[in-house]
Order: structure tokens, then sequence, then C-alpha cells
């Protein structure tokens, strides 16, 4: 009742963040098992970190970035060829586990031979209190995924039973290797992104369960607020695009393309008024899974342009403020303490149901909750565009300015938060500018129903390939 695990980490330029979880599986209660790290090319002193750790690891490198699916895919060919393994641990390298992380896999996947990857809880590593995600769930007709227990405070998540989802993020996921040869290994045309989704509907496919397993503990910061431009707009279309393809089969799953390319051509649009690059980003994916572009994003990504948006500092006087936070929490934390150091006590958080939670902490600060989850998303941001107008804010304050929100243009005013100078900066968007917002509605939509025609033929020919 001990099978033998091989442990497969991928890197990439993550040295502090490798060193940490190399770390912490010196704690890990469970012993039979065998580390293999393999190293993306990392152009950084990785390498070193691990040569250098007192942990006993096997240095898989690769000649070049191989993404997370070649990554992982390097470390599980290699380790299935060298000893015979059961189980294989996939973990990204920025995780930290808990000393029973792989103990609690292990016996869930003894405890039912259909089982063929099981996840971990993934608890929020700038606040371990909260969950960032136990497993997902796919809504094929909106064209989404609903993650289990997201943002909620771990003393409020119903028991400690395994859950049965649809996949598992693979930063920590235990993977039967019998399973393998009937699921086939990580599609290497992701990279990155949609990855982990892709290989949990394969499972299920080939006749095996994937579930999550709250016992098993490890800590990842969340996942949708450091994600960059280059992740969300280009592989999330590109990669999206591919798993509906892949699986058009299933019920629904050509309604959730169409709707996802609706939402994707609206967004787009409208970062590329803003003068924002996501929404270029966004047509590249699109275009590149057109033309059957996999891997490695072929484009060259500029840095950000927020310094072509500056217009002037803003001095606040007795202001009426809504908070939009682009990135975590801590980062908003920083931005109210100096909106209050110049005076500012009149301050409302603009911030999704599903992370509402994690900002209950500003007592001071009131709330405008806007529902992403419902399947009538558009109509209910619709809603709450409109509230925030008659609200009647003197100015929006996002707490980054690399990103944009189209709810900055309820509002008179719209300024940036410069985190390294303490000081907040005039941009152009804001009420002035709503065109932006009516024309990216009213020619999205036309848009993206034109995406979707050429994207349904693609995924025809997709669908009829097996990778």
């Amino acid at each position: 009742m001990n099978p033998r695990v091989g442990v497969v980490i991928v890197n990439w330029n993550k040295p502090m963040e490798l060193k940490r979880l190399l770390d912490s599986l010196l704690t890990l209660n469970y012993d039979n098992h065998d580390i293999y790290v393999v190293d993306n090319a990392s152009t950084d002193d990785s390498v070193l970190i691990v040569k250098n750790h007192s942990l006993k690891t096997n240095l898989i490198l690769n000649g070049e970035n191989k993404g997370g699916t070649g990554g992982f895919n390097s470390g599980i060919r290699f380790a299935m060829q060298t000893k015979g393994y059961e189980y294989i641990w996939l973990l990204d390298n920025d995780v930290t586990v808990t000393p029973g992380a792989l103990l609690e896999l292990t016996k869930v996947m003894l405890s039912d031979p259909l089982i063929g990857i099981s996840g971990s809880r993934i608890l929020n590593l700038a606040d371990p209190e909260f969950i960032v995600e136990s497993g997902a769930f796919f809504d094929w007709r909106v064209g989404t995924v609903r993650p289990v227990h997201r943002n909620i405070k771990k003393c409020d998540a119903q028991g400690e039973a395994i859950i049965q989802v649809d996949y598992v993020a693979v930063c920590s996921a235990l993977v039967r290797v019998s399973a393998i040869p009937n699921v086939g290994l990580m599609d290497e045309r992701y990279f990155l992104f949609w990855d982990d989704m892709d290989w949990g509907i394969a499972f299920q496919d080939a006749g095996f369960k994937a579930v999550a397993v709250p016992a098993s503990e490890v800590y990842h910061a969340a996942f949708t607020e450091y994600r960059s431009l280059v992740v969300d707009s280009y592989y999330g279309i590109r990669n999206q695009l591919l798993t509906f393809s892949k699986y058009r089969h299933h019920k629904y799953a050509t309604h959730g393309m169409f709707n996802m390319l609706r939402r994707a051509s609206k967004t787009s649009i409208f970062t590329i008024l803003s003068c924002n690059y996501g929404g270029k980003l966004s047509f590249l994916g699109y275009w590149d899974f057109l033309r059957g572009q996999w891997g490695k994003i072929p484009w060259s990504v500029p840095g950000s342009k927020l310094q072509l948006k500056i217009k002037k500092q803003i001095i606040f006087a007795s202001s009426r403020v809504l908070l939009i936070p682009m990135k975590d929490v801590n980062q908003a934390a920083n931005v109210i303490n100096c909106l209050l150091e110049k005076g500012v006590s009149n301050i409302d958080i603009l911030v999704s149901n599903d992370r509402k939670m994690l900002f209950e902490k500003f007592t001071s600060c009131g709330f405008v909750i806007i529902d992403y989850t419902s399947q009538n998303v558009m109509l209910k941001s619709a809603v709450s565009f409109l509230k925030i107008f008659f609200k009647g804010y003197d100015v929006s304050v996002k707490s980054s300015g690399d990103k944009i929100s189209p709810f900055t243009y309820a509002v008179r005013k719209t300024v940036s938060y410069d985190e390294e100078n303490k000081q907040f900066i005039e941009s152009d968007e804001g009420l002035w500018n709503i065109w932006r917002v009516i024309i990216s509605i009213l020619f999205g939509e036309i848009m993206g129903c034109i995406m979707f025609f050429f994207a349904w033929l693609k995924s025809l020919q997709l669908a009829s390939k097996r990778y």
C-alpha cells in the first residue's frame, strides 16, 4: 500500500519559487518517490539551485522552452522509461506542498482504480485561509469553467470528501500511469493554459474519473490575479478554441464556442479602442488557431503602453472613489492605504461575486458586486454599468495600469495607480469616451458571429484528426 511515485516538476526561470518548492518537498511524509526536475532552458540560476539543493533530484535539461505540456511530457516519458512507477505526481515550480499532500492523493487513487487523475486543494499562497480552487467543472453551454470553492474560506468548505470534477489543475495532480496509454500524454499544441482542462476531459472520455482531494493541500498564487496579457489574451483564445474543437462531440460544445467568441470579440475590440495590446493578442490567437499555429506564441509582444496614456498626476480632494482591483488583494490594500493618506474616505470596491470574500476585510469600504458566473453575464454587466453610472462617482481608480475595465467608462474620470512611484496617473478612460464601449458591443456581436463561422469550419477539421 506504498506505491512508487515519480514526482515531475517543470521549471522555467523561477529559481526562488523552485527552491521554495524543493524545500517543502523535504517535509513530505511519503518517502517512496523519486523527483525529476525538468528545466525548460532557463537563462537564470535555476539549474544551480537544483544541483546545489540538499534534496536528491534527477535533472532533465530541455534544449528549448517547451512550455508546461512539453516539459511535463519530457519528465513523464523519462520517468516511465526509467522505473516502474504506478503514479506520477505533476507539480508546477511555483507551488509549495504540505507534508501530507502526496500521501492523501495516493490514498484516493488506491481506493478506486477508475480514478485516472486526482488533484490537490489549492490554497492561496498570499492568504492561506482562502481556497483558490478544488478542481473545476466545464460549463459547455456558456463556454467557460466553474471552479469549485473559488475564493471561499477553507473553514467554510464542506467536509473533506473527494469531489468528482471535470478537471484538476496540474500544478499538483497525481496521474495513474496505467491510464496514460489510453488517455495519451498532454497535448503539446497547448504549450500552456487550458492544457489541464483538456487532459481532464481526455481522462473522462477514456472512461476514467478526475477527482479533487481536499485533504491534499498545496499553496499557489491565485490563478486569475497573476496571469499576463499573453496568457489571458493569446493562449486563452487559441487554446480554448482548440479544446472546444477537440471535444465538439460533447453536448453544447459548439454552443459554448459561439458564446465564447461573442465575448472575446467584444473584449478584443474594446481593448484595442482603449489602446491596450491585449485585443491584438486575442485576434492573433484566433488567427493562429485558424492556421494551425501551435506551441509557443510566435509573435513579439511589446511592453505596457501605459506611458502613452499618461496626462498628469492627480491630486485628490474629497472625492467619491470607485476602486477597481486589477490584481490581487494585497495590491488593492496598497491602493486603499494610499487613498486614505490623501484624505479620501468614501471608497467603494468593484468586485466579482466569487472574489467578494477576499475583500471583506476592508470594513471601511463599500462594495459594488458583479456576477460573472451567470449565463446572462452580458445583461447583468450592463445593469451593473448603469448602477455605477447613476451612483455618480467622481473618479474610478484602477489598481494597475496594464489592464482595462469597461466599468471605468461609467465614471467621469479614471486614474491608474503607479505602484513604483506610489502615485495616481490620469488615463483617457472615462465617461467622455464611452463610445468605445458602445462600438465594441455593436461591432463585437457582428464580428463574433463571423469569427464563429470560420472557427466552426476549423473545428470540423481538428475533430476529424486524433492528436
